[in-house]
């Protein structure tokens, strides 16, 4: 197996518990669902789930950008909950981990 295929193996399971520990609660449901939608029509791809990597996937930051303003106008915020977005899609793991950062987000807000 090819070195860099060796150390990428051992981040699959730790995502996916991440994505598990940060998604637990019901409020991010509605997130999920809107984040799912979001990545479904930018991404032209109908398998999407709370355990999807956004790259895995074939995102790149172009479609980042279109699904943080297509999540933050759906979901009725400001443009810094598109940062939020943006920024999530980047640094986390699983679609449900960035969820958990948009209902996190929201509950800051008194939105959720």
């Amino acid at each position: 197996m090819p070195h860099a295929l060796a150390g990428a193996v051992g981040i699959v399971p730790r995502a996916m518990a991440a994505s598990q520990d940060r998604h637990n609660d019901t409020h991010g449901d509605a997130a999920l669902e809107v984040l799912r939608r979001s990545c479904r029509e930018a991404l032209a791809t109908d398998h999407v789930d709370a355990d999807s990597d956004f790259f895995l996937l074939g995102g790149d930051s172009l479609a980042a950008v279109s699904i943080a303003n297509m999540v933050a106008t759906e979901l009725g915020d400001d443009a810094e909950l598109e940062n939020v977005v943006l920024r999530a899609l980047f640094e986390e793991p699983t679609l449900g981990a960035v969820a958990a950062r948009i209902d996190e987000r929201l509950r800051d807000r008194g939105r959720a």
